[in-house]
C-alpha cells in the first residue's frame, strides 16, 4: 500500500512540477509525454495522495514529511473538487488555494519523498 502511495506522489510531482521538469537536458520532452498522459488521471492521483496521506498522517504516524508532502500534492491536484468532503471541504479548498503558489515546489517535494520512499530511504522520519 505505502509503493502506491509513493507511486501517486512521483505521479502527482510529474503533473505538479512539469514547468521545471521540461527543462531537463535530455529527459524534458520525455518528462512532458509522460505529463500528458497523467493529466488524463489527475483526479484519481489526487484522490489517491489525497487519502493515503491523511490515513498515513492519522493512523500511522512516523514519516511526517511524507505524509504532509501527499497530502499537500493531493489537494493542489484536486483543488475545488474536495467540496464533496462532508464537513471540512470548504476548509481544504481554501487549503488548495493558499498552496496554489508552490505547485512547482510541492511538485519537485512529492517526486523526491516517492521516490525516498520507493527505495526505503526513511530520512524523513
Amino acid at each position: 500500500m505505502t509503493a502506491f502511495f509513493d507511486l501517486a506522489n512521483i505521479a502527482a510531482g510529474v503533473i505538479l512540477a512539469i514547468e521545471v521538469l521540461r527543462d531537463i537536458q535530455g529527459v524534458g520532452w520525455r518528462l512532458q509525454k509522460l505529463e500528458c498522459w497523467l493529466r488524463e488521471y489527475q483526479q484519481y492521483i489526487g484522490w489517491a495522495c489525497l487519502g493515503f496521506g491523511a490515513f498515513f498522517l492519522l493512523l500511522k504516524p512516523g514519516y511526517v514529511v511524507h505524509d504532509l508532502v501527499g497530502v499537500c500534492a493531493g489537494l493542489l491536484l484536486l483543488k475545488s473538487k474536495v467540496l464533496v468532503i462532508p464537513g471540512i471541504g470548504g476548509y481544504l479548498e481554501k487549503a488548495a488555494e493558499k498552496l496554489n503558489s508552490l505547485e512547482v515546489a510541492v511538485g519537485i517535494a512529492a517526486i523526491v519523498v516517492g521516490l525516498f520512499g520507493l527505495l526505503k530511504i526513511p530520512i524523513f522520519a
